[in-house]
C-alpha cells in the first residue's frame, strides 16, 4: 500500500511533534552545534579587548560675560561651548592635571563632548582599557574646563570693577584741580576787591564770576557722573556676589565596574540562544532530507505489511560483525539485553504466523546489502531452536554466504549449491552447541544461482526439509541486488524483509513492494534492525531491564 494523498499532505505540515522528534533523533548534531556555537560566543568574549567608558556632566548656566549690559545674562551656546571642552587650551590644563606628559593634541581627539538634547548640560566621556585612567582624563578634561570658564566670569565682573574705579579715581583727581582753581579764582576776586584803585577791576571782577561759575557747573557734573559711577559699582559687585556659577560638574566620573559593550555572559548566551536556534532547523531540515525509514508506520505504509519486530543497534560491535549473534554472545549489557529481548519478541510473532497461517518455510532478505538480514535470519535461528523447536537454516545466498559463520561452522567444500546442480547430496550440518539447529551451507558460488533458486530441485528440497523441522529460515540475496530471493519465493511460504532504520529509505521499500507485487511474492512482514534505544528512567522501565537482566543471566 503506498502513501494516500491525504497523509502525505499531513506529513508535509510541520508540527511541534515533528520538531521534537528532529531534536531528539538528531540529538548530537544538535549538541555538537550548540557546541561550536557556544564556543565561539566564548571565543569572541575572551578575544575582544575590554575597554571603559567613563562618563562626567557638565551644567552651563547663563553668564554676563560677553554681554554689553552687565545686568543681563546671556545662555551658552552648548556647540561652542562643547568645542571649547575639547580645545587645546583644556586639554594642556587636563594633561597638567594628569601628570601624564603625553600630547594633549591627541589626548583630547579621543574625548567626547557632546550636550544633552533639552538640556544645558554637556557629557563629556573617554575610553581606555584602563578604567581609572578613562575617569581621570573625563575630569580633568571637566574640571579644567569649569575651571576656566568660571575664571572667565570672575575675571570679567573684575575687569569692570576695576575700569569703574579708574573712572572715579579720575573723577577725584578731575574735583581737586577744579576745586584748586575754583580757590584761585576766590583769592584773586578778594584781591580786586581790597584793590579799589587796580585797573580794569570791576571787568576783571566780572570775568572771575564767570569763570567762577563754569568750574562749579563742572563741580556738580562730576557730582552726578560720580554718583553714576557708583551706582554702577555697586551694581556690578552686587551681580559679582550673587551670579551663580557659569559651569557646575556636576557629576564627576567613577572608574566604571564593566567594560562597554554587552557582559560576556550575554554575548555566550546569545551564541547558545542562537546555536540552539540553528540547530533545531539543521534537525528538522535533516529529518525532513532523510529518507530512511524511521518508525514501524513508515515501514507499514511503504510495504503494506506489519512490522514482526524491531532490533536496536549494537553499535560498532554490530557493524564490523565482531558478535553480531547476540543471542550466542555472552555479554550482558544493556543494548545486548534488548536485542536479545527483540529477538525473543520477533521469535514469538514468527512462531504465532507459523501456527495461524501453516507457515513452515520463510525467506529471510532485504532490499540492499548490509541492512542485517543475515545476522537476523541466524539470530532468529539460534533463538527458535534455543526455545525448543527444530530449526533449519538454509545459506541460499550462493554469492556471499554468510551465516554459517555466524553460527560458528567453517564453509563447507559441498553445499546447496552443488545439490541443486547435481553434482552431489545435501547434508545438513549441527550448529555448535544447539542440537535443534540444522544448516544447509551454501557450497561454491555457480554461474547461474537464480536459476538453481527457482528450480524444482529447490522446491523438492524445501519440502523435504520441511518434513524434519518445524520451521525453516532461508537466507537470500538482496531483492534489490539480485533476483535470488524472487525465484525462490516460488518455492516457499512467504518472506520477511529486513529494514535497515539507518539506512533504507521510503523510497527503497516502494521499489521493494513493486517488485514483490511483480513476482506474486507472500510478504509475511517486515523486521526493522538497527533501531536507536531508548532509555526512560521511570519505574516501569527499571523493572523491565531487570528482567531483561534475569533473562540474560539464564
Amino acid at each position: 500500500m503506498l502513501y494516500d494523498q491525504q497523509s502525505s499532505t499531513n506529513r508535509n505540515v510541520a508540527t511541534l511533534e515533528d520538531y521534537l522528534e528532529a531534536l531528539k533523533r538528531y540529538r548530537w548534531l544538535v549538541l555538537a552545534v550548540i557546541a561550536l556555537f557556544t564556543f565561539a560566543g566564548w571565543l569572541v568574549v575572551n578575544s575582544r579587548v575590554e575597554t571603559y567608558s567613563a562618563t562626567a556632566r557638565v551644567l552651563l548656566n547663563p553668564t554676563a560675560v560677553g554681554s554689553l549690559d552687565n545686568n543681563r545674562l546671556v545662555a551658552p551656546n552648548l556647540d561652542r561651548e562643547a568645542e571649547v571642552l575639547v580645545s587645546d587650551g583644556i586639554a594642556t590644563q587636563a594633561v597638567a592635571q594628569l601628570g601624564t606628559g603625553e600630547d594633549p593634541r591627541a589626548l583630547r581627539r579621543e574625548v567626547i563632548a557632546e550636550f544633552s538634547p533639552d538640556s544645558d548640560t554637556i557629557r563629556v566621556s573617554y575610553s581606555s582599557e584602563d578604567p581609572v585612567r578613562a575617569a581621570d582624563v573625563v575630569n580633568g578634561f571637566a574640571s579644567s574646563y569649569v575651571e576656566q570658564r568660571n575664571a572667565a566670569q570672575d575675571a570679567f565682573y573684575a575687569e569692570n570693577l576695576a575700569q569703574i574705579d579708574a573712572e572715579l579715581a579720575a573723577l577725584d583727581a578731575r574735583s581737586l584741580e577744579l576745586a584748586a582753581e575754583l580757590g584761585a579764582l576766590d583769592e584773586e576776586r578778594r584781591t580786586l576787591l581790597e584793590n579799589v584803585e587796580a585797573l580794569n577791576r570791576s571787568t576783571r571782577l566780572e570775568e572771575i564770576a564767570t569763570e567762577r561759575n563754569l568750574v562749579v557747573t563742572e563741580q556738580n557734573s562730576d557730582t552726578v557722573e560720580r554718583r553714576t559711577l557708583s551706582t554702577r559699582r555697586s551694581t556690578v559687585q552686587s551681580a559679582a556676589s550673587s551670579a551663580t556659577a557659569p559651569a557646575v560638574l556636576l557629576r564627576q566620573a567613577q572608574p566604571p565596574q564593566s567594560p562597554e559593550g554587552l557582559a560576556g555572559n550575554y554575548i555566550i548566551l546569545g551564541f547558545f540562544l542562537f546555536g540552539v536556534a540553528v540547530a533545531t532547523i539543521a534537525a528538522f531540515l535533516r529529518s525532513r532530507l532523510d529518507r530512511s525509514v524511521n518508525t514501524a508506520a513508515d515501514v507499514e505504509r511503504a510495504l503494506g505489511t506489519r512490522v514482526l519486530g524491531t532490533i536496536p543497534d549494537l553499535g560498532l560491535r554490530d557493524r564490523l560483525a565482531r558478535r553480531p549473534i547476540v543471542m550466542l554472545s555472552p555479554n550482558k549489557g544493556l543494548r545486548s539485553q534488548q536485542a536479545r529481548e527483540s529477538i525473543r519478541r520477533l521469535r514469538s510473532a514468527v512462531q504465532y504466523i507459523s501456527r495461524t497461517d501453516g507457515i513452515e518455510s520463510i525467506i529471510i532478505t532485504s532490499f540492499q546489502p548490509s541492512e542485517g538480514k543475515s545476522t537476523t535470519a541466524a539470530n532468529l535461528a539460534v533463538a527458535v531452536a534455543t526455545g525448543g523447536q527444530r530449526v533449519a537454516l538454509i545459506s541460499a545466498d550462493l554469492r556471499r554466504p554468510t551465516v554459517e559463520s555466524l553460527v560458528g561452522l567453517d564453509l563447507a567444500p559441498t553445499g546447496l549449491s552443488n545439490g541443486l546442480a547435481g553434482d552431489g547430496d545435501l547434508e545438513f550440518l549441527t550448529a555448535p552447541g544447539h542440537d535443534s539447529l540444522f544448516v544447509l551451507p551454501a557450497g561454491p558460488e555457480p554461474a547461474n544461482p537464480s536459476e538453481l533458486l527457482g528450480s524444482p530441485q529447490f522446491k523438492s528440497v524445501v519440502e523435504e526439509a520441511s518434513n524434519s523441522v518445524e520451521l525453516m529460515l532461508i537466507d537470500t540475496p538482496p531483492i534489490g541486488s539480485a533476483s535470488d530471493a524472487l525465484a525462490a519465493s516460488q518455492s516457499v511460504d512467504g518472506l520477511i524483509v529486513v529494514v535497515d532504520a539507518k539506512a533504507t529509505s521510503t523510497q527503497d521499500l516502494l521499489l521493494l513492494a513493486a517488485e514483490l507485487d511483480r513476482s506474486g511474492a507472500r510478504l509475511l512482514g517486515a523486521v526493522i534492525n538497527r533501531t536507536t534505544p531508548t532509555r526512560r528512567w521511570n519505574l516501569r522501565n527499571r523493572y523491565r531491564y531487570a528482567y531483561e537482566s534475569a533473562a540474560a543471566e539464564r
